[in-house]
């Protein structure tokens, strides 16, 4: 039957609830998370080499790189007070 669970064909993708129940680490947004490990993995792929779950965490987690100032968006950016 079609409604059974092993009839089911295999999912080259993975299921979703592998991706959204993966732990942000503490004091990380969770968006910016997902964002850089998506870029690390699609950078991964395109490079064909293959990246770590746990490499992928940790560069997903690094601080930013510093920008140059001499970047028209460090120029335009706002002052917090």
């Amino acid at each position: 039957m079609k409604g059974k669970k092993d009839d089911t064909p295999h999912d080259p993708l993975g299921h979703p609830e592998d991706v959204l129940s993966a732990e942000v680490p503490p004091g990380v947004d969770r968006r910016t998370f997902l964002m850089r490990s998506a870029v690390i993995g699609a950078t991964g792929v395109i490079t064909g080499i293959p990246i770590s779950a746990q490499e992928r965490k940790a560069r997903a987690t690094a601080a930013p790189p510093p920008l140059s100032p001499d970047l028209d968006v460090v120029k335009k950016r706002k002052v917090r007070c």
